[in-house]
């Protein structure tokens, strides 16, 4: 019997998983299934195909992750894309999330998975960005408004993660009215429209840009 179990291929890049990784994604789906009930964690078009919508969905970013960063996932909601990636093995990962109600399934769903995370239940406004070199998001809105939220607190070698739909293209238009940034795009595993999007070196914009 292999020790290993197939996720996903993405390109030439394949993801395999230990059994006990797998059984702790699992768990995850089935208390994810189960909150959905009264808290909306997900769309619910999407619970019939939540390992590709979801779980792959977010675990396509582990490639892209320096080791050693200081990972920080805003608007962490259902833990879409951070604890699944603490489920896979990457360490120093806080989840941040202004909801009770989803900072509590969190919780839940970190003890379930025996996974190791911080959990903040603050605005991310709040939150001083500075130690972290790594920001990952999912859904959690427009660029405009997402460089507009952590703009102001990054230093030099930040790096931005996300994960974005279709209408990536507009808005990286509308955010570069702005910000100046420079980017990078990776074709989505999941979706044929989708793409994972990196952002590095992002400022505000001066009057001689």
């Amino acid at each position: 019997m292999t020790s290993e179990i197939f996720l996903y291929e993405a390109s030439t890049k394949y993801l395999f998983v230990s059994r006990v990784t797998y059984a702790s994604l699992a768990d995850f789906v089935e208390l994810l299934k189960k909150w959905q009930s009264t808290i909306n964690l997900i769309g619910a078009a999407t619970i019939a195909d939540v390992w590709l919508r979801h779980i792959i969905d977010s675990a396509q970013l582990i490639d892209k992750i320096d080791p050693g960063s200081a990972i920080i996932d805003i608007g962490s909601g259902a833990g879409l894309p951070g604890l699944i990636l603490a489920i896979l093995g990457i360490k120093n990962i806080t989840l941040v999330e202004s909801d009770h109600r989803k900072s509590a399934f969190l919780r839940e769903a970190a003890r379930v998975t025996e996974t190791e995370v911080t959990i903040i239940n603050k605005r991310v406004e709040d939150i001083d960005l500075a130690p972290y070199s790594l920001i990952t998001a999912r859904g959690f809105a427009p660029l405009q408004a997402i460089f507009g939220v952590v703009g102001g607190a990054l230093k030099p070698g930040h790096k931005i993660l996300l994960l974005k739909g279709k209408n990536y293209n507009s808005e990286l238009r509308d955010a570069e009215t702005t910000w100046s940034f420079e980017h990078t795009v990776f074709p989505s595993v999941t979706e044929k429209d989708a793409v994972v999007l990196l952002v590095q070196n992002l400022r505000k914009r001066g009057a001689h840009d």
